[in-house]
């Protein structure tokens, strides 16, 4: 949904920029920036997050034990005593993985 009024507004912003008139520039971007959710990390969160992102999909951690594992070797460069259940929990509530009966699904943006 998000992704197709982005491309409305690409289209919109084209023919402005050709020199035609289009009213819904306006609306249009009032409606994408209310659909826009920032989602706010901790520290050690956000870092387990980014370098998720950069590891390639099949050799992600795929069992809750070993990316607990995983976390906790990451935030431990952080020096913070955060353990890594909490930031596992902290990813799911945010809808960044799921648990399932295989192992973790990733959501991730990259």
């Amino acid at each position: 949904m998000l992704s197709q009024k982005i491309t409305d507004l690409m289209v919109i912003k084209y023919i402005k920029d050709s020199g035609r008139i289009c009213k819904k520039v306006q609306l249009l971007q009032k409606v994408v920036q209310k659909s826009v959710k920032h989602i706010a990390l901790s520290p050690c969160a956000k870092l387990t997050v980014d370098r998720l992102k950069q590891i390639d999909g099949r050799k992600r951690p795929r069992k809750k034990e070993k990316l607990q594992n995983w976390i906790g070797s990451q935030c431990r460069a952080l020096g913070t005593d955060i353990n890594a259940q909490s930031i596992l929990k902290e990813l799911h509530n945010l809808g960044l993985i799921e648990s399932t009966s295989s192992g973790i699904k990733y959501k991730l943006k990259c």
